[in-house]
């Protein structure tokens, strides 16, 4: 039953609103037995694309016969190539979006404008990419409120603060009446030359199980970089000593070009038993090494999610964003989070101004370790 409230239409039982512009607006009704032809906008970041592929999944199961394109980032898009339930990957420069360089974005907006899509996915939250999808010309829009503002979209869902990011993808399908969203496995397509990659590696080091990697940087993208939400290289760096010292365990280190340094301190105690791989892996050649190894352990950012896509048991860190919302949904993960009553402290995608981190300097060392010692005791 369907109330009307001044210009919005509320659908009761489904937590979805439908603009309404003058005439009566109702919800889509889709035939599944017909082919549609949709498009996802999803430029950034790499954890966030793994957080989406139930959606994908459960989008291409229901309607199976519909062709579904991503619009996606250069500097991510590798890690969701493979992935069975997409029929074309566009890429674009992430300065297009994040920096409004309109020499690429005009191009692009009139080459999507030729395929003449049915319906598009927004999966941002700024008014930036809801804008870009109303220029396209395409009937339907969906996507997220944020703070009240869901302007450009012809349908949404609400803010639904504590829901898994997991989950709240697979909101968005409601309006074409999937409303099944219990899906939580993640999707992530590792090829056979990253794999023969990490065998390589075993290999070179005279690698045995138990190995362990870590990821002490991590929390960056095209858009921002967030070394808040960093537990501290020097409790990684005491956590190593325990592990390598004390279990006689290898690590590798793990992350991107930017992480380099930081690991490179990290590690400088060390004369064996700490590989420094950052910015020396693609993607894929990460994952594959995560999937070999017998434990994973990282802050909140992408090689987390990584793991819980190949199912490595992982330790994770969490301190200004929220876990219910980001940590992973499966028993293979533990993740420590000591909340302060500014906790979590990241909100629409804004850090206040921290400079103690006392939410994760609170997680010590020794009863990471205490779980390191259990998980590797236990195998995977």
């Amino acid at each position: 039953m369907a109330n009307q409230k001044g210009p919005w239409l509320r659908l009761e039982g489904f937590g979805i609103f439908i603009e309404a512009t003058g005439a009566k607006v109702e919800a889509m009704l889709l035939d599944k037995d017909q082919s549609y032809n949709i498009l996802i906008i999803k430029i950034a970041a790499i954890g966030d694309l793994l957080l989406m592929t139930p959606a994908l999944r459960v989008l291409k199961r229901n309607f199976p016969k519909t062709r579904i394109t991503l619009l996606v980032g250069s500097w991510s898009r590798s890690i969701i190539e493979g992935n069975p339930y997409l029929d074309e990957i566009i890429e674009v420069p992430d300065e297009a979006f994040f920096k409004v360089k309109l020499r690429l974005l005009i191009p692009l907006l009139f080459s999507l404008r030729k395929q003449r899509f049915d319906l598009v996915f927004v999966w941002h939250r700024s008014f930036a990419f809801r804008f870009f999808s109303w220029l396209l010309s395409v009937k339907y829009r969906i996507g997220f409120s944020r703070r009240g503002d869901h302007r450009f979209l012809t349908h949404y869902v609400p803010e639904n603060p504590g829901l898994h990011e997991v989950l709240e993808y697979q909101s968005t399908l409601g309006p074409i009446g999937i409303n099944d969203h219990s899906e939580i496995d993640l999707d992530l397509a590792i090829p056979e030359e990253a794999r023969q990659f990490a065998e390589g590696l075993w290999q070179k080091f005279e690698l045995s199980a138990p190995v362990v990697v870590v990821a002490p940087g991590g929390a960056q993208n095209p858009k921002e970089t967030m070394p808040l939400r960093h537990w501290p290289k020097e409790n990684f760096a005491k956590l190593l000593a325990k592990i390598v010292g004390g279990l006689g365990v290898k690590v590798i280190l793990l992350g991107g070009k930017n992480d380099f340094a930081l690991a490179k301190e990290i590690a400088a105690g060390f004369d064996q038993g700490v590989i420094n791989l950052c910015g020396q892996t693609t993607l894929k050649e990460t994952a594959a090494v995560i999937q070999k190894a017998d434990l994973f352990i990282g802050n909140d950012s992408s090689p987390m999610h990584i793991s819980t896509a190949v199912k490595t048991p992982a330790l994770s860190f969490f301190g200004p964003t929220d876990p219910l919302e980001k940590a992973p949904l499966n028993y293979k993960h533990h993740y420590f989070y000591k909340p302060e009553k500014c906790s979590p402290c990241y909100q629409n995608g804004r850090f206040p101004q921290c400079v103690s981190k006392k939410c994760l300097w609170s997680i010590s060392v020794d009863e990471v370790f205490a779980v390191v010692a259990q998980r590797l005791k236990s195998g995977r």
